[in-house]
């Protein structure tokens, strides 16, 4: 499963709500879902998640009803990564939030991390038509937009997919890892020419990705030989294109020759083929292979009981003969494939298509290959890693990851036999120690090769076999020893000298005459070593270190095509990623986020040190100076509105990309004196109005200073005593309002519950009864209705009612045909409902 999840999701909660026209602002977090990594405010800075859970949950307590602490502590739960439980906390908060941004983001975020990609959907949508996109960094849509993409591509749900892929490509044009999605999706809906112009586009931003080049070289070249007998100019711009995705390759120089030879062009087809001919395949012709291929296909159409093998016997034979046999390579391949040979299948087809790439039946059976092939080997490795045979161990684990680099486990095995193989040989390198001491030489030099068996390159051992063979061979090992001492240094003239100084003991040594000629190879040798580290280096992403080591390579051997062609597609690849990398930084200032600006223009400054990326980074520099007094202003606005959260919010945005700044420093000690005043003036405020038993004001008072301290200890208590002095008056004007309700006194009941939800706004009953009361009384739909009940269908959605949410956004339908999120949200709906029906009956 190929999911880019490498972009860092924020979780950003600010509430904005009205209360008895108190402004109070919830928590401020930011979550980096890929780390698991918290920036905490200076309040929370040395707080446990666990801790903070508990307060919250303490607080809920004392005031069960209050949806602000239930948002808290799903976002505490959610940060701490117990998702299911945060949406439950989320769920029960939704009704009094079905407007903000913030908890559909949250609600959304979580979500998809259960793997509920409906649901996230749903919810990240509701948070983008609320405004989300106003606030790029805060909301990340886009990357979350993306992954959802990526899921449901990997759950087969195609429709979805594109969907989701083509929303992100309207948010950001460019972003070219959505059109290798799109490409995978276009291909597994079997619509090539889609697919082909999606991986264009992605191999435009991308050039490195060979096994995309691959695919599409061989798709063009199909296309050309496909138009060979209709159409020859067609099949000529196919094969053109083809050679610009994999200049010089052999089978479009034969394909394009050919069409010279039509065309009449007989000298430019002669002059293709004379150079093509050292990379032309052999026609293989021999009547043995020829029976035995029939033989070993016979079989595996017929395929009695012993067919397979016997077939397998008969074209293993074949290849012996001839390893490069496109016919033979296929039918061992196929042959293999229906033994469950997965693996064995895998590497006949890949030889396959070294040769030819366009042979449909191997890129179709390939896939199937390789996906036994890596469960297979996966599987062995385990096996062998058990009976610890960790060479054999590694080398499945390491083949399943060169197959697919993202197979479960495979990677993690690897680095724990790694690990066993570096314990076995330094048991081995530590008794070959201990033989050396003894003067066991023999068995000194045993143990110690035994262990580099297990660890080849290893110092200790290395060493360790060195002194053993020296102590056993004398002079003559001396002299060798320095002389191959010297040529790993690159002294080759000392190298020679000692070798030479080693045939005068012994003329004929094969070490030394094996030297000697080796140095003869060396600067061939070192050309090859630094085209494979440049290779390395591509590997990685290091283009600098690539570039260097095929420049190296070109000094060696000037006339090396290897390290000629590796450096001119180095030099573009690193000009396509300068490019590239400016405008994500352009693109990452645009939205505000300074940082990912910096590292974008020094990674291209790195590439490319040219005056214009430095001008970029000097006029970035002074954006963000700015950018950060804006934010302390913000800030410091805010402390004196007693915005104490937002103030916060600003501090932490802040501190992402500047946490060392004075500004940040002073401002946060200003924050905490005046929270803390605002903290005692509400006390005292609390205090009062329960003297003057006016329990609404020291309700609101007492949830003020909760909201700022949920584990203030006065708070708690304070509110249990407001809530007891307003229960007798509150329990007479429910008792009022029901009687009411049973008069069919509506706008009585209606006035009364309000007062109550005017005492106490998070009054459970009241607030029930009064949603009751105002369904009933519902009459029709009207237009303008849709909305409310959009949103009310996304409110049963989140308590888990789906057919009741079916039926909200149905009535939408209604009224607005044509709605396309109530459409997909009633299909995602049923999903649900044949889900829960589907494990029922599990």
């Amino acid at each position: 499963m190929r999911i880019h999840f490498s972009c860092r999701y924020l979780l950003h909660i600010r509430f904005y709500t009205m209360h008895n026209k108190s402004h109070i602002i919830i928590l401020f977090l930011i979550v980096t879902i890929a780390s698991l990594t918290l920036f905490h405010s200076s309040v929370f800075a040395q707080k446990t998640q666990a801790i903070l859970i508990d307060r919250y949950q303490n607080a809920l307590a004392v005031d069960t009803a209050n949806p602000i602490l239930q948002y808290q502590l799903g976002v505490a739960l959610l940060i701490e990564g117990r998702n299911e439980a945060a949406i439950e906390r989320f769920q029960l908060a939704y009704p009094a939030y079905t407007d903000s941004i913030e908890m559909n983001y949250n609600l959304g975020l979580a979500f998809s991390k259960t793997g509920d990609t409906d649901s996230a959907v749903l919810y990240f949508e509701q948070a983008e038509a609320l405004g989300a996109f106003k606030y790029p960094q805060r909301y990340p849509l886009e990357d979350a937009y993306f992954n959802l993409g990526l899921t449901y591509l990997n759950q087969d749900l195609l429709d979805e997919a594109e969907q989701i892929l083509n929303k992100v490509l309207a948010i950001n044009p460019g972003r070219y890892q959505v059109h290798h999605a799109l490409g995978k999706l276009y291909t597994l809906r079997q619509q090539p020419n889609k697919a082909i112009d999606e991986y264009e586009q992605y191999l435009a931003a991308a050039p490195q990705d060979q096994a995309v080049r691959d695919f599409v070289f061989a798709s063009h070249y199909n296309e050309g030989l496909k138009q060979i007998p209709l159409d020859p100019a067609a099949a000529r711009v196919a094969l053109n294109t083809a050679l610009e995705i994999e200049p010089n390759h052999p089978h479009a120089l034969y394909a394009l020759a050919h069409l010279d030879m039509q065309d009449g062009q007989l000298i430019t087809a002669i002059d293709s083929l004379n150079q093509l001919y050292p990379q032309a395949d052999q026609s293989l012709k021999e009547n043995i292979r020829v029976v035995l291929y029939n033989s070993a296909l016979a079989l595996q159409q017929r395929n009695w009981k012993n067919d397979l093998e016997r077939a397998d016997m008969a074209i293993k034979r074949v290849l012996e003969d001839a390893p490069e046999d496109i016919n033979a390579l296929f039918l061992a391949g196929n042959i293999a494939l229906a033994r469950k040979q997965h693996d064995d299948a895998r590497q006949f087809y890949e030889s396959l298509l070294h040769i030819d790439p366009t042979h449909q039946g191997a890129l179709l059976n390939l896939t199937i290959a390789r996906k036994g092939a890596v469960k297979e080997l996966v599987a062995d490795g385990r096996a062998l890693l058990l009976d610890q045979r960790y060479i054999e161990a590694l080398a499945s684990f390491e083949s399943a990851l060169t197959i697919d680099p993202t197979v479960p486990d495979a990677a993690q095995l690897a680095k724990q036999t790694q690990k066993k193989l570096a314990e076995t040989a330094a048991s081995y390198f530590s008794r070959a120690e201990q033989a050396l001491e003894s003067k066991e030489l023999n068995q000194a030099l045993e143990l110690a090769r035994k262990g580099l068996t297990h660890q080849p390159d290893d110092p200790r051992g290395v060493q360790v076999e060195k002194e053993a063979v020296g102590q056993l061979t004398a002079e003559l090992d001396a002299r060798l020893s320095r002389a191959r001492a010297f040529f790993d240094e690159g002294d080759l003239e000392q190298a020679e000298e000692n070798y030479n100084s080693a045939l005068l003991i012994a003329p004929d040594n094969s070490t030394a005459l094996a030297g000697l000629a080796a140095i003869t190879q060396r600067y061939q040798d070192s050309a090859a070593h630094h085209l494979a580290l440049a290779q390395q280096a591509l590997d990685t992403d290091n283009l600098l270190s690539a570039e260097d080591h095929y420049r190296s390579a070109r000094e060696l051997q000037p006339d090396n095509k290897a390290a000629r062609d590796g450096l001119e597609s180095t030099l573009l690849l690193i000009d396509t990623t300068v490019d590239r990398t400016i405008k994500q930084a352009e693109s990452a200032v645009h939205s505000g986020d300074f940082r990912n600006a910096r590292v974008s223009l020094e990674k291209a400054f790195k590439l490319r040190q040219t005056d214009d990326i430095r001008e970029r980074i000097t006029a970035l520099e002074q954006q963000q100076e700015t950018h950060i007094q804006n934010l302390l202003n913000q800030a410091a606005r805010a402390i004196r509105n007693q915005e104490f959260k937002a103030a916060e919010a600003t501090y932490t945005t802040l501190k992402a990309f500047a946490p060392a700044h004075a500004g940040l420093r002073l401002g946060l000690v200003q924050l905490d004196v005046e929270r803390q005043r605002a903290i005692e003036h509400h006390l005292t405020e609390a205090r009062h109005a329960l003297e003057a038993k006016d329990s609404s004001t020291a309700l609101v008072a007492y949830r003020t200073v909760l909201d700022l301290s949920p584990s203030n200890q006065a708070a708690l208590d304070g509110l249990k005593a407001g809530k007891q002095l307003a229960e007798k008056r509150l329990s007479g004007l429910m008792a009022k309002a029901n009687s009411a309700i049973a008069a069919e006194l509506f706008s009585d009941a209606e006035n009364t519950l309000k007062k109550i939800l005017k005492l106490d706004p998070y009054h459970t009953e009241a607030t029930a009864a009064l949603n009751r009361l105002r369904n009933t009384r519902q009459k029709g739909l009207k237009p303008g209705d849709d909305k409310r009940l959009y949103l009310e269908g996304i409110q049963y959605y989140t308590k888990g009612q789906y057919e009741a949410a079916i039926g909200s956004w149905e009535q939408v339908l209604l009224l607005v045909p044509d709605h396309e999120k109530a459409s997909m949200n009633i299909d995602k709906s049923r999903r649900k409902l044949r889900m829960i029906k589907e494990r029922k009956q599990e």
